[in-house]
């Protein structure tokens, strides 16, 4: 019994404390009632003013309504009715001399629901709802009104209809403020509901506490003459053990909550309410949660997170407050606290995944710092001569975030209180929110949003942005403060996301993508054996899901890949397949071990050979191999030191067509990959600038760029000039034994993948046994002085008479004119160029430009960023520039899309090429750096017959003092 009451004391010690969810939940409720009163404010001045398709539509008892909603997850009948009879229960419980009794500030009554009622999907059964209420003088906007209940999906219905109501004219200027205020209002609304869920369970503790007290004093005097078979000690005893199952069901439901929140899961056992389950049940419940908890560990070691900004000296993302925002902030509000009336200033904001200034593309967005940046704010100097502002930042605890599969998760904790304070003395521009005007670091810089250190068990996990923000500042904590003077106010987010997952069904499939972000099989057995793959929808998938960086095993179908595993012979077994080096769109490579080259004399000197067998469907084109062949024939020499060789090819039937085979030189890793295996980047350090040595990108630059001069002058562009088709030559492995080279069959290591599965458990007769990891040949690379590259993949490439309709240039690397008019030539090359010499040099790309709906509109904006307006000739084609620039060609916006309906228009620091190169401080002196921003100044011309050559470029003094001829020996 003793047990039992301090169970009880230690959960009213739990629900009353100060940061409680009863005194949280106050502060919650009091700060959201009123955000909703000001939005309602707003919602019906615009009301007034639209028209109704019906003219006898009433929109005030709606309005009040709506005021009411509580979201519930499901709406079967029986759920509610039991809601609303534990609820019956509860208010006959906490009467007022119960509420008298259960003393302290975290008891708040006018909190308390006065009624509960429910609706279905319709405004008909809102209104219905809302006209049964209690006839008293509560305020309906007041928390402790009554609720109305309803499903999410019934909320969104009631709420679409409303719309649809509104005449077609007037419901683009309405529908932005009804979602807001719906929005706040379910927010408050559902803080009210978890309140009063507190204080059931306040009351519930409190009985517990005096049931255990009196029992135990009763007891107490009778324990040796207590039969153990009574009904009362029977009772005592099943209650006991219910009680313990009921304790581990909430250890279990805490566990699971805070894994759906480090590890954005949908749905896991004991996140919701439910019977009291058996011992077997809660041992196997904890079981699965391990799992999920080891699966939410390794989801954050697999996916790569970005963190920004980049450096601590750099700026964050900005939400710039409206006008409207601003205007209310800067109003003076009285507050009456125990030492008498202060006055303050107050603002708050809704975030919502997508918008400004995160943007579509940012996945499990986390928080480590927020800042708010105020222009023309005054306080009194300190002794220091310091004008430090004290800004109070809240976190209302409920909050959405996004996993990688694009899913909304809604959560609920604690509100987070945030203090910020910076020195106003320093701060006239937004050029100077630096963080060495910040005074003091905010305690959600430990929160843990992902990255190098693993988390402990007392690690919290990192807020996320989306949900409601209250600034406050205080003229009792900000000496001499004024407000009137301030101009603009800026909300400065720091923190960490993860990327999406590649929705496969609306983008076209690229199999160089990591296996890790393919889209899950639904579950559904599909019976192929004799189904043809043009019967399939594009969302019905053949294989379970491999999650190794692979190509997709979906593309193994008749048309795609061929099915290769370790040990397969080619060519009519000339060739023996020993290890797997890569993978691309249309083709996959394979290092073969040459079994018959001593009987061949021109192969008598090379033991393994690079294979690439493209995929079935694209084996009839022969532009690759005829430019290959036309090159070796009119310079072999030059077209050798400078291309990867051509040593042969032949036709190979398989289950899935004729694929064309094309024999190579074998060649090492990509610049684009052989930079993370240098040396000097093992281990791998926080804070390390992961680029090329300046001597080893200088190299690199001037040899590809003689390789595209060589393609040039034999009338050729290669169409795909990317740091990913420029390879390192190897050392000599014609004497490496072939099982120092051979890839290991081992699936525990990760060299191969388990067998591959069909989803109806037959037999495959298109795929392989399994897929192989590609392993590039880094320990046999060199990369020292006198290294080698050549350009290789000439997939892409084609003479200069006969360009292709659609090239394959990578998005970041488009030239502005074949983005606005499609307008393809060799001039292409040159833009990738400048492009690469900016990269190699700074460590990271001029135009990092993710996939998305405005790719284009992205690409286009990062031009005028970086290089300057673009010329009335290109922007006269660019479709949807009144999105972003007024008639006189003015920028105004920088959000993608446009501008929200009833948002506000995003303008982020513009960052010239030059700038952007100094930020990241290259391995170069002042005058060294001036040459090279200069040349890809002179190199990325929007004018393409004004761009050089590769010829001119290669004369140019910086490249001339550039000294790679020590290495035409290592051909």
């Amino acid at each position: 019994m003793l047990d039992a009451q301090k169970e009880a004391e230690a959960k009213i010690d739990l629900l009353t404390s100060s940061n409680g969810p009863l005194v949280t939940g106050i502060y919650k409720i009091s700060s959201l009632t009123k955000e909703v009163k000001t939005k309602r404010q707003l919602l019906t001045k615009k009301l007034t003013n639209i028209q109704f398709a019906a003219k006898q539509f009433d929109w005030t008892i709606l309005l009040d309504a709506a005021s009411t909603l509580v979201s519930l997850r499901a709406d079967p009948k029986s759920i509610v009715d039991t809601v609303k009879q534990g609820y019956e229960i509860y208010k006959k419980g906490t009467d007022e001399s119960t509420a008298k009794n259960l003393h302290g500030d975290a008891v708040k009554k006018e909190y308390i629901i006065d009624q509960l009622a429910q609706c279905s999907d319709t405004l008909e059964s809102l209104e219905k709802a809302f006209t049964t209420r209690k006839d008293n003088q509560i305020e309906i906007d007041d928390p402790g009104a009554l609720k109305i209940m309803a499903t999410k999906g019934n909320i969104q219905k009631i709420l679409r209809e409303f719309k649809n109501a509104i005449v077609e004219k007037d419901k683009k200027d309405i529908e932005s403020a009804l979602d807001d205020y719906i929005a706040v209002t379910l927010n408050r609304n559902n803080a009210v509901l978890d309140y009063n869920s507190s204080l059931q369970l306040l009351f519930e503790a409190s009985n517990a506490r005096e049931y255990s007290k009196s029992q135990a004093e009763s007891l107490g005097q009778r324990r040796h003459t207590l039969d153990p078979n009574t009904p009362a000690i029977l009772f005592w005893l099943r209650k006991t053990r219910d009680n313990m199952r009921l304790q581990l069901m909430q250890r279990l439901n805490y566990e699971s909550r805070a894994i759906r929140f480090w590890g954005l899961k949908k749905h896991l056992d004991y996140s919701s309410p439910g019977p009291l389950r058996s011992f077997i049940e809660l041992r196997d419940g904890q079981s699965k949660l391990n799992a999920a908890y080891e699966d939410s560990l390794n989801s954050y070691a697999n996916n790569i997170r970005v963190t920004w900004p980049r450096e601590e000296k750099e700026k964050g993302l900005f939400y710039i407050l409206s006008n409207a925002e601003l205007k209310s902030f800067k109003q003076r509000q009285r507050l009456t606290t125990s030492k008498g009336d202060d006055g303050v200033y107050s603002a708050s904001i809704r975030l919502e995944p997508g918008a400004p200034p995160f943007g579509p593309g940012r996945a499990d967005v986390r928080i480590n710092q927020v800042r708010l940046w105020l222009l023309g704010v005054e306080v009194k100097a300190d002794n220091a001569g310091r004008k430090q502002l004290m800004v109070k930042i809240a976190h209302s605890g409920n909050e959405t975030l996004e996993n990688t599969d694009r899913q909304a998760l809604g959560f609920s904790h604690d509100a987070v209180n945030i203090q910020f304070e910076y020195n106003t003395a320093k701060v006239q521009t937004p050029d100077d929110f630096k963080t060495d005007v910040v005074f003091g670091k905010q305690g959600l810089e430990n929160d843990w949003s992902g990255g190098d250190s693993k988390p402990t068990a007392s690690t919290f996990a990192a807020i996320g942005p989306f949900t409601e923000w209250r600034f406050s500042i205080r003229e009792s904590e900000n000496v001499g403060l004024d407000m009137g003077s301030v101009t603009a106010a800026y909300v400065e987010f720091r923190g960490a996301n993860r990327p999406f997952s590649v929705d496969y069904r609306k983008a076209p499939i690229n199999p160089m993508v990591d296996q890790r972000i393919k889209p899950h099989s639904t579950g559904r057995k599909l019976d192929m054996i004799d189904i043809p793959y043009g019967a399939l929808a594009d969302n019905e998938w053949k294989f379970e899901p491999i999650t190794l960086p692979c190509e997709w095993v979906e593309d193994y179908r008749p048309g795609g890949y061929h099915p290769v595993v370790l040990g397969d012979i080619f060519n009519n077994g000339q060739y023996k397949v020993i290890r797997k080096l890569g993978e691309g769109s249309y083709s996959t490579v394979h290092l073969l071990y040459f079994v018959v080259h001593r009987y061949l004399f021109r192969f008598r000197n090379r033991r393994y050979v690079a294979l690439k067998i493209l995929v079935s469907e694209i084996s009839g084109s022969t532009t690759e191999l005829r430019i290959l062949r036309h090159i070796t024939e009119v310079a072999p020499a030059e077209a050798g030191r400078h291309i990867t060789r051509l040593l042969g090819e032949f036709e190979h039937h398989g289950p899935n067509g004729v694929h064309r085979c094309l024999v190579f030189e074998p060649m090492g890793p990509s610049v684009n990959t052989m930079v993370e295996e240098l040396p000097q980047f093992k281990p791998r350090m926080r804070g390390m600038k992961i680029r090329y040595p300046l001597r080893m990108a200088k190299s690199i630059l001037k040899q590809s760029l003689q390789a595209l001069a060589f393609l040039h002058e034999n009338g050729i562009a290669h169409g795909d000039f990317q740091p990913g088709n420029i390879l390192f030559t190897l050392d000599d492995i014609g004497s490496t034994p072939e099982d120092v080279l051979r890839q290991e069959e081992d699936v525990q290591a990760e060299s191969i993948s388990p067998p591959v599965q069909r989803l109806d458990g037959k037999e495959d007769k298109w795929a392989p046994r399994y897929l192989c990891v590609a392993q590039s040949l880094v320990p046999f690379t060199y990369y020292a002085e006198g290294f080698k590259v050549k350009l290789s993949d000439m997939g892409g490439a084609y003479f200069f008479t006969d360009p292709p309709t659609k090239p394959v240039t990578p998005l970041g690397l488009r030239a502005p004119e074949l983005i606005l008019t499609g307008a393809v030539d060799n001039t292409l090359d040159i833009w990738s160029f400048g492009c690469l010499v900016f990269e190699l040099i700074t460590g990271q790309p001029l135009f990092c430009i993710p996939g998305s709906d405005f790719e284009d509109d992205d690409h286009l904006l990062s031009l005028t960023d970086r290089l300057g307006a673009l010329p009335d000739e290109l922007f006269k084609h660019w479709k949807t520039s009144s999105l972003y620039f007024t008639s006189e060609r003015k920028l105004f916006n920088c959000q993608l899309g446009g501008v929200a309906p009833g948002g506000e228009p995003l303008m982020v620091e513009q960052t010239s090429m030059e700038e952007l190169f100094d930020q990241a401080g290259p391995d170069l002196d002042e005058e060294e750096a001036r040459k090279v921003k200069a040349l890809i100044r002179w190199i990325l011309q929007y004018d393409p017959a004004k761009r050089p050559s590769p010829a001119e470029i290669l004369s140019d003094p910086w490249f001339c003092e550039i000294d790679v001829e020590s290495e035409s020996a290592r051909v």
